[in-house]
């Protein structure tokens, strides 16, 4: 079925595979380990890597994490009646219905951006891809390099009637996937036809397409432990092939000329936005999704950006489900250019270019600012140069 990559983790001294950990969804499960052997792995298009930072520390960032949400949204994680106010037609969308907030600069969000375990982890990611033209052998991003794109994070609330899940979709792209050059050719092969001859590992036109950034992993880091049924995340875990689906679905006969079937079904045609995966057009896929499983807090999981995900609709759990999102950007002109735009938001108090502008942390107190930023940190938010910079300049 083309599921499974095999690469070689010479790189990688601080991961080891723990086969022997409960996995009922068969997502590849990996240690947060230091030192071990280079060793060769299957991989999926998606894992975890347990432990990623301790658990103890994770525990104590979801507890400042949710005193920011006390304070910024005056809303009680005990009493799930307390969302009611946010979720309604008057007051601005502080949260999406999928359990997405919109803080950007809580201490713990950019704590677990410059955590160095965290860098190093998202910095092997990056390994993972062919980053070098081919022909040419002239970097299209450099793996070494990780900046930060900042991100929200998701906190779903059990029992919580107005938080009805994520869509299932993919990300940083809809319309564009079809109608951009730079697309184009990154799914040649596909449009040709040539299914073996589509490589989602090589990085090519990816780092110049019509979107802001480019992101070599999707990811998230649990703050609390959390499983099937807790409102978590789900995935089709298949690429090459749900792929080829999905770019080759608008020409079959019974779909209108007009129509791109995700695409052009919300409205979401901008570089940017995300395609909707919907079982009007893509019910075979579907029918693969399956939960990431269990994870702990202090675990990280990682995927591929073109692969399908969405949230689970309900929480029918316990505890509140928290997750911060922390992609893979390694540098490139492309990022680079994102990054001075993101760097300028940043110290204005303002919420990222790539985001609505709700100013929720405008002039409070309780933003992380420059001051807490560590060496690292003033590095990945383009404050600081990095020691060696690139051989090439950012058109």
């Amino acid at each position: 079925m083309g599921l499974f990559r095999c690469l070689a983790l010479a790189p990688l001294s601080f991961l080891k595979n723990d086969s022997d950990l409960p996995n009922p969804c068969n997502i590849p499960i990996f240690l947060f380990f230091s030192p071990c052997q280079a060793r060769f792995q299957l991989f999926w298009w998606i894992w975890q890597i347990r432990r990623t930072i301790p658990d103890e520390l994770a525990k104590s960032m979801n507890r400042e994490i949710t005193e920011d949400l006390r304070h910024y949204l005056k809303v009680d994680p005990d009493r799930p009646e307390t969302y009611q106010k946010i979720y309604n037609e008057e007051e601005p969308k502080a949260f999406t219905f999928g359990g997405i907030q919109e803080l950007f600069y809580t201490g713990t969000q950019v704590e677990a951006r410059q955590n160095e375990r965290m860098t190093a982890v998202r910095v092997w990611l990056n390994s993972l891809w062919e980053s070098e033209e081919e022909g040419t052998g002239e970097p299209l991003f450099l793996p070494e390099v990780e900046t930060v794109y900042v991100d929200r994070w998701r906190h779903r609330v059990p029992g919580c009637r107005w938080q009805i899940g994520m869509k299932d979709h993919i990300d940083n792209g809809a319309m564009s996937r079809w109608a951009d050059p730079a697309w184009q050719q990154v799914y040649g092969a596909l449009f040709r036809g040539e299914l073996d001859d589509y490589n989602p590992w090589y990085a090519g036109q990816r780092t110049a397409t019509a979107g802001c950034v480019f992101r070599s992993f999707q990811g998230w880091l649990a703050l609390t432990a959390q499983g099937p049924g807790d409102g978590g995340l789900e995935v089709v875990p298949m690429l090459r092939e749900a792929t080829a689906y999905v770019m080759l679905r608008p020409f079959r006969d019974d779909v209108p000329s007009h129509q791109f079937c995700g695409a052009g079904d919300t409205g979401m045609t901008s570089a940017g936005d995300t395609m909707e995966i919907s079982a009007r057009w893509h019910a075979a896929l579907l029918r693969g999704k399956i939960s990431v499983g269990r994870v702990e807090a202090g675990d990280s999981v990682w995927w591929h950006p073109d692969l399908i995900h969405g949230v689970e609709p309900e929480h029918r759990g316990t505890v509140p489900s928290n997750v911060l999102y922390v992609p893979s950007t390694p540098l490139c002109p492309q990022n680079a250019r994102y990054l001075a735009r993101q760097r300028d938001a940043y110290l204005r108090g303002c919420p990222p270019p790539d985001f609505p502008q709700l100013d929720l942390e405008k002039g409070s107190t309780r933003l992380a600012g420059v001051g807490r930023l560590t060496t690292l940190g003033r590095r990945q938010m383009g404050i600081d140069p990095f020691p060696e910079p690139p051989a090439w300049q950012a058109a």
